[in-house]
């Protein structure tokens, strides 16, 4: 599935920054419980380094950003970042559905949502990658379901997030409701310098409605 977001060409910490703002805006807003963001060197452009830029400005760049986190992957060359919301998180992972789907896929019953991210952490190797990461990231567990059990069956949609699978219309509601909330993070970017105030602002706007 396609989970990771690439970070394009881009040559500076608050460029990267503002590209972790607009992808996290769905968790900051609530409407998405998690995000995972691939976070590499620029092929494309040699003296840029997105790995390193990261790297040595963590610490801020994640303090502006004041969202739970945890590092899945890092083999010195690019890293894996999940950002999430505990309590939409939890609230996610909570119903009996996702709950029987994470059993069948190895997973015991954890007492909290860092339980669960530590197992799922835990997953990630050089080989594999845990495709049931899409019911932490908020996809409909049809779809998850359906590209580990009958990839074959399922289809893409333009500017579609993941491979659907089944009725289409819970996907599709989904995906505009995290596309709408990324693109509110966006203006709000555009409209001010600040970007600490950016946080704010994206935090304190909320979705009520579906799109």
């Amino acid at each position: 599935m396609n989970f990771n977001n690439e970070f394009s060409c881009s040559a500076s910490r608050d460029e990267l920054l503002r590209y972790l703002l607009v992808k996290s805006s769905p968790v900051m807003m609530k409407v998405k419980p998690a995000m995972l963001v691939r976070i590499s060197n620029c092929f494309k452009v040699r003296a840029f380094q997105a790995y390193e830029i990261f790297c040595s400005h963590q610490q801020a760049i994640l303090d502006t950003l004041a969202l739970d986190y945890m590092i899945m992957k890092n083999n010195g060359k690019d890293m894996q970042v999940l950002f999430y919301d505990p309590e939409t998180l939890s609230n996610a992972l909570a119903t009996d559905e996702i709950k029987d789907f994470l059993k069948t896929m190895g997973y015991s019953d954890k007492p909290n949502v860092s339980e669960y991210l530590k197992e799922l952490r835990s997953r990630f190797t050089n080989q594999d990658f845990p495709h049931e990461i899409g019911v932490f990231l908020g996809y409909p567990l049809k779809d998850v379901k359906g590209f580990i059990n009958d990839y074959d069956s399922g289809f893409s949609v333009s500017q579609g997030r993941w491979r659907i699978f089944g009725d289409a219309s819970e996907s599709l509601l989904a995906m505009n409701r995290y596309r709408f909330a990324e693109n509110f993070g966006k203006r709000i970017i555009e409209h001010y310098e600040d970007l600490s105030l950016c946080v704010i602002k994206i935090k304190s706007s909320i979705i009520t409605q579906a799109i």
